[in-house]
């Protein structure tokens, strides 16, 4: 991890990779003992890599992991595939590297499964076809390039559905003679266009209630269907920090560092921002529906005054401690072979 900070000169890119990394490590941790007797299901350790794992995705009931791997000159993007037994297997002979000769640091930052494609978004570039930070690898067994950014300063970090459409966010370099629109982009049938100027490096999008929120580093914005606008959530102070969002039903939650050590907010039906009570502070968290249950995820300290895992479960009113992960900083979880999954760091494990 050291290696890949030391290599890397864009700041808006450290922050994002290491928030999707969960390492933060500026704020202190209260020290904690364990998740609490009642919880009875367990995380049990299926693979360890060597190297740090970015994103995680099923695509076509098979499971793909992306990562960063030290490397002598800039730390090296890895994309491999997991078996239903959890070995770590090869599944093409493509070599990733710069877009361009510098100090950046190539890297896989998303995973996002629509429809029959799995698209791989970043800072990369490919030796298959010429791929350069956006790429989409079919059904067939074909990668396909998506022609977009020729900078270093350029990649991409998040991927949403949206009116039949798939919206981009990242950090674009309108110098790039594709880019039409800051930090965010739609693409359809695989061609990209604008798609409105956002005023941040975007980290994650969603849809919610046919429209598409998006936030970046102390931004929550709103698409009105010509720009990017301000939605404010309780008077948000600029010392805020957001760190993932997601939908869930008829409510919108966001997952951040907030006043009064809150870590979660909700919008609700009627556009009313409250906060959720029962979470102390967090290094960081993510949000993700599985099965129609919501999972918050990530690096907690407590939940209700109690030692908690880090990834809990909404279940009706009430919030419960999944697992016995503690202090691990879950940074992926996804559902496979009929199973939860999760990674922290380099490792992964499966829900018994």
């Amino acid at each position: 991890m050291s290696n890949l900070i030391s290599h890397t000169k864009f700041p808006a890119l450290i922050a994002i990779l290491v928030l999707s990394l969960l390492t933060i490590t500026s704020c202190k941790k209260k020290k904690k003992t364990g998740p609490e007797p009642s919880v009875t299901a367990q995380w049990k350790e299926v693979n360890s890599v060597d190297f740090i794992i970015t994103s995680m995705e099923v695509f076509n009931n098979e499971l793909y992991i992306a990562g960063l791997k030290p490397g002598s000159t800039y730390d090296i993007p890895v994309l491999k595939k997991i078996t239903s037994d959890f070995s770590l297997v090869d599944f093409h002979n493509g070599e990733f590297s710069q877009v361009n000769t510098g100090n950046n640091n190539p890297l896989i930052y998303k995973l996002y499964a629509s429809s029959d494609k799995l698209y791989i978004g970043g800072n990369f570039k490919f030796s298959i076809n010429n791929a350069t930070s956006l790429m989409y690898y079919d059904q067939t067994g074909n990668f396909t390039p998506i022609p977009l950014f020729t900078q270093n300063a350029s990649y991409v970090s998040s991927f949403c559905d949206f009116q039949n459409a798939l919206i981009l966010g990242g950090s674009f370099n309108t110098n790039d003679p594709l880019v039409t629109s800051e930090n965010t982009m739609k693409i359809q049938n695989d061609v990209p266009s604008g798609f409105g100027d956002f005023p941040a490096s975007v980290t994650y999008l969603t849809s919610h209630s046919n429209q598409l929120f998006g936030i970046g580093t102390k931004k929550l914005q709103k698409w009105n269907g010509t720009n990017w606008i301000d939605e404010a959530y309780n008077n948000p102070v600029n010392s805020d920090e957001l760190f993932n969002i997601c939908s869930y039903h008829d409510e919108l939650y966001l997952a951040g560092r907030f006043a009064n050590s809150v870590l979660l907010k909700k919008m609700d039906s009627s556009g009313v921002w409250k906060d959720v009570p029962g979470f102390t502070f967090a290094n960081s968290a993510r949000l993700k529906v599985i099965d129609d249950k919501l999972y918050l995820f990530g690096s907690f300290v407590t939940f209700n005054g109690k030692n908690t895992s880090d990834v809990l479960v909404y279940e009706g009113n009430t919030w419960n401690p999944l697992g016995n992960l503690s202090a691990a900083s879950v940074s992926n979880l996804v559902k496979f072979n009929g199973e939860l999954i999760c990674t922290a760091q380099s490792k992964l494990y499966s829900l018994k």
